[in-house]
């Protein structure tokens, strides 16, 4: 009996050593926390492209509401941001080299490839098929036969195309012409043309201030997130830091922060709820 016990202990303590050498091993390996390492570093670098929904003015730097809310989360967490600027296209190229820790692109969540982790949408971009204001039209199956502008590359371009929000449906037109601004566009509809236009970069504030365009209608808005890296080999994990940042996006919506960044920057529309 006391030589089967004894079997049974030095087995037990075999055992938790067998054990405590994989917790111990496991624990070695597990990686690093990106957020504890952004907040042990102070600062978080924020990705931000130069242009819509961002404006540099007289040689300042880009100012806009990507700013704005990037530099909110970055208060939030407890760090000091560090805006980045990028193309949009550089931010979500898979070549592109890891100068950033979290990035507000402004691009439609549906393109966002799976290499990076998307936060919930922080603001959903409008866009409006506009016709002049004595067209006879009222929806977008009166002019069908176009053609219709669009911004080229734009994703008012792919709706009318029947490609949004990451399903194929029927085209709107194919009579489409693109053009490389909302202002090319403007001036094909007001030289007649084009019959109507489906806005790129337009708030509904700078179509109000043009009185010979009226809505007639569009797609549903373009949702638009805060992306994070995905973990690659031995890199930082960043699950806790996009649950951090949705965090901090519920607390803005909830205070109601999101709603005055959005109402300054898009003259007074609140772009951050459905």
């Amino acid at each position: 009996i006391l030589l089967v016990a004894a079997l049974i202990v030095a087995g037990s303590i075999g055992l938790i050593a067998v054990a405590g050498a994989i917790v111990e091993r496991t624990a070695v390996l597990k990686p690093p926390s990106l957020l504890a390492e952004i907040r042990e570093a102070g600062q978080m670098r924020i990705a931000i492209r130069p242009d819509h929904p961002q404006a540099a003015i007289g040689g300042q730097p880009a100012a806009g509401f990507d700013v704005d809310v990037g530099s909110e989360i970055a208060r939030r967490l407890g760090v000091t941001p560090a805006i980045v600027i990028e193309d949009a296209s550089r931010i979500v190229a898979p070549s592109a080299p890891g100068a950033w820790d979290i990035a507000l692109p402004s691009l439609p969540l549906w393109t966002v490839d799976r290499m990076f982790l998307s936060t919930s949408p922080y603001y959903l971009w409008p866009h409006r098929l506009v016709v002049r204001s004595t067209s006879r039209a009222s929806t977008p199956a009166d002019v069908a036969a176009g053609p219709i502008c669009a911004v080229a590359g734009d994703a008012g371009e792919s709706w009318l195309r029947g490609s949004y929000g990451g399903v194929t449906s029927t085209p709107i037109t194919a009579a489409l012409v693109t053009r490389a601004s909302d202002e090319e566009c403007l001036s094909a509809l007001a030289s007649g043309s084009a019959v109507a236009f489906i806005t790129a970069h337009l708030s509904d504030a700078d179509l109000q201030v043009r009185d010979f365009i009226r809505i007639i209608g569009g797609p549903a808005p373009e949702p638009r997130p805060v992306i994070v890296r995905r973990q690659s080999g031995s890199d930082s994990d960043p699950s806790d830091l996009i649950r951090a940042i949705d965090d901090a996006l519920d607390e803005m919506r909830t205070d109601g922060t999101l709603t005055r960044l959005s109402q300054n920057r898009f003259g007074g529309a609140d772009l951050t709820t459905p």
